[in-house]
């Protein structure tokens, strides 16, 4: 009882150099106490270290940020579906969190829906895709980017990215980036039985250092036999090449079925190394939620998934540059100033712990909170860091 109270003492701590800045509101309807009409015109009108809370509604435009560090979400509750999202150029100290959304390629877009490039700055996204239409991601030079519950996946045609005489298909690509994914899901394009019979890979490294955890990859499946003796073959689930170094924590990475026919095609294999090195840790991956926004004084649920009897601690900062202490989830936690660690509870049998904590009082604009959990397992005494999440906590009249 004593750490969960110190704990709350240093939340509240928190929240009083967590300053505030300014909260553009778009409502489709022009609601009461909303900003604009538009996302793009919010963005517009924003400044870095501002928010864009969006309330509820089909907005059929695209979500760029360029050069700007902003918080963008969708409101509690809310239903807010968008067309593609880019970021780009952002600087060594600008951060974009990108969080409570659908992205959907409504405009059924050829080529990848969602595309970050040339950001120095933290990039972190957590929305959520259309089933009914698919979503394929590109990431190149950038710096620190974390994917948290995405799902990504391809039902037509993806365009093909050529380096060097080589061209490349797969529903994530990531290039001379550093990125960490967490709790998401990545599938290939299914093989196509007049354009592209075999399936596509699931995703792609060249050149990158990438962190999978607590994920899913897998290749698509190649197409079932059209012609006599044409069959497609299965995707690969994860292709690395270049200098890429790939640690894959708890997740599961397989190719795809080979079509069926005459001459059965051959499955893809799971991950494919044409160079760069791979790391798996026989670990299981750890996860945390929260809800994203939560209006002041209002309890929030963190709920955390681990290994039964774990230990649980939870990482709280008012920057997300505590983070980069963390990229290694296997080496030594350090704990950056303006931050606070310290155990919370322990997990049940299922492995599940959850805490509500009400949320510190918010005179005017928002405080945004970044928080990863970890889990110390006792029968093994290792401890892994968990997926990190954004708590962004509103004051009065938002």
């Amino acid at each position: 009882m004593k750490k969960w109270f110190q704990f709350v003492v240093a939340f509240l701590a928190l929240a009083t150099v967590s300053f505030a800045q300014s909260v553009f509101v778009v409502d489709a309807l022009g609601g009461p106490g909303s900003t604009h009409t538009t996302i793009s015109a919010a963005i517009a009108a924003a400044q870095d270290g501002d928010m864009v809370l969006i309330r509820d509604g089909m907005y059929l435009e695209d979500l760029v940020v360029d050069g700007k560090g902003l918080r963008i979400e969708g409101d509690a509750g809310a239903n807010v579906r968008v067309d593609n999202i880019r970021i780009e150029n952002l600087g060594p100290n600008q951060v974009a969190s990108i969080g409570g959304l659908v992205s959907g390629g409504l405009d059924r877009k050829i080529g990848p829906n969602i595309l970050l490039s040339n950001n120095q700055g933290a990039v972190w996204l957590q929305v959520s895709t259309d089933a009914d239409f698919g979503i394929t991601a590109s990431i190149q030079d950038c710096d620190n980017v974390v994917l948290h519950g995405m799902s990504l996946t391809q039902l037509g045609w993806i365009s093909q990215r050529c380096t060097g005489g080589v061209c490349y298909d797969a529903t994530l690509t990531i290039e001379r980036s550093t990125v960490s994914l967490f709790d998401s899901a990545v599938r290939g394009l299914t093989g196509n039985e007049i354009l592209l019979p075999n399936g596509s890979s699931g995703a792609l490294a060249i050149d990158s250092d990438v962190w999978i955890l607590g994920s899913t990859i897998q290749g698509g499946d190649g197409a079932d036999e059209y012609l006599v003796g044409v069959v497609g073959h299965g995707g690969a689930g994860l292709e690395i090449r270049g200098t890429s170094d790939v640690n894959i924590v708890g997740s599961s990475i397989s190719g795809g079925l080979g079509g069926q026919g005459t001459y059965p095609g051959t499955p893809g294999l799971g991950v494919n190394i044409v160079s760069g090195t791979l790391t798996r840790h026989q670990k299981l991956a750890r996860s945390l939620t929260t809800p994203a926004v939560v209006r002041s004084g209002q309890p929030a649920t963190l709920t955390f998934q681990g290994k039964n009897g774990d230990i649980v601690f939870l990482l709280i900062s008012s920057s997300p540059s505590a983070f980069a202490y963390l990229r290694n989830v296997l080496g030594p936690i350090v704990v950056p100033p303006d931050s606070f660690f310290a155990r919370i509870g322990k997990a049940d049998t299922s492995g599940q712990l959850n805490v509500v904590l009400n949320a510190p009082t918010v005179s005017s604009g928002v405080r945004t909170f970044y928080m990863q959990a970890a889990g110390l397992s006792r029968a093994t005494n290792d401890i892994v860091m968990g997926s990190p999440v954004p708590l962004h906590v509103l004051g009065p009249g938002l």
